[in-house]
């Protein structure tokens, strides 16, 4: 093996060490369907399983966008058509009165949107 001397210090030629070895395993158990969509998630974040793991492991909670599955996001397109309505009719009436009409509608999407965000509620936990 080549050293070279340099002011009493000896450095050896090849590869730097890392300056944090990762030494240690960890075993993970999982379905095949769950290595599966592991995998898919660490290549579309272009990272390795082992960093892509490691990321999330590390991430709080509050840190994490939740991801919707396909069922929940039909209900996510009626409650932004709905907060869209609820919005422009309050923009329309600002300074003007509510007739009671108007003011059923209004308290008929805030009953939906309320529905909406009850059956939601199983998508975001």
């Amino acid at each position: 093996m080549k050293t070279q001397e340099d002011n009493s210090v000896i450095t050896k030629a090849g590869r730097p060490r890392k300056q944090m070895k990762k030494d240690q395993r960890l075993t993970l158990v999982c379905t095949k369907t769950e290595r599966v969509f592991i995998s898919k998630w660490a290549k579309e974040r272009g990272l390795t399983v082992s960093e892509y793991l490691r990321v999330m492991a590390f991430t709080r909670e509050e840190d994490i966008k939740p991801e919707f599955s396909r069922e929940a996001r039909p209900l996510l397109v009626q409650l932004n058509y709905l907060l869209g309505n609820l919005k422009e009719m309050l923009e329309k009436e600002q300074g003007m009165p509510f007739t009671a009409l108007k003011l059923a509608g209004i308290k008929s999407i805030l009953q939906q949107v309320s529905n909406l965000q009850t059956t939601l509620m199983p998508y975001t936990n």
